[in-house]
């Protein structure tokens, strides 16, 4: 069984802060934000630390290099930034809206996605350990050449999801859609239920270009 991920450690007394702008390499440690717009933000090494945040827009941000530390996002507007070569540890992200989201070439660990849109996201080359997206919508995302070490899929829309070179150990997709899933043969050693069989070989033969008929006369 997967390893549920260890919550993020928050202060009960945080401060509140409202920001208006991110720049390279800045700090936020032990706060609350909310409603903050830092659309289209463009900001390096960006380090977020015991912090929540509630409703913050990042649209379209680029914050390449960031860590986030013991951080919870709840109701934020991601859709489209770009967390490239990024460090998370303990962070939950709850009913988030993060269509197009990148996070390719980054680090996760303890980290859990609650009912958040991530359909289109990209999480190529990431190396997740103890990661659980919980009632997720994940149509058509990319983990190519992921690294997935006690990750589960709980309840999550995961048709055509490119999984071509994931190394996945202590994968759970128990309850997710798994239609059209590309790369489906990469997923040695994943865990499913039984009414997942058949959408999941069904994407095996396709790659293996088996064609599945019901007689002799109808492959001719």
């Amino acid at each position: 069984m997967t390893s549920a991920p260890t919550a993020p450690r928050l202060a009960s007394d945080r401060a509140v802060v409202e920001h208006d702008e991110l720049v390279d390499e800045d700090e936020w440690l032990n706060e609350s934000v909310a409603g903050s717009d830092l659309a289209r933000s463009f900001a390096e090494h960006v380090r977020i630390v015991g912090t929540e945040l509630r409703g913050v827009t990042l649209t379209g941000a680029n914050l390449h290099r960031c860590t986030l530390t013991d951080a919870r996002l709840v109701e934020c507007e991601l859709s489209g930034a770009m967390f490239t070569e990024s460090q998370w540890l303990r962070v939950e992200m709850v009913n988030c809206r993060m269509s197009g989201f990148v996070v390719s070439q980054s680090r996760l660990r303890h980290v859990r996605f609650v009912e958040d849109k991530l359909d289109g996201a990209d999480f190529r080359i990431v190396n997740a350990e103890r990661v659980v997206f919980d009632q997720c919508a994940i149509p058509d995302a990319d983990f190519y050449d992921a690294r997935l070490q006690s990750v589960s899929f709980d309840r999550c829309d995961l048709r055509r999801v490119h999984v071509s070179g994931v190394a996945a150990r202590e994968l759970q997709l128990h309850g997710s859609q798994l239609e059209g899933l590309r790369g489906a043969a990469s997923l040695r050693g994943a865990s499913i239920s039984f009414d997942q069989v058949l959408p999941l070989a069904l994407g095996i033969f396709n790659e293996l270009g088996i064609t599945v008929t019901d007689d002799e006369s109808d492959a001719r």
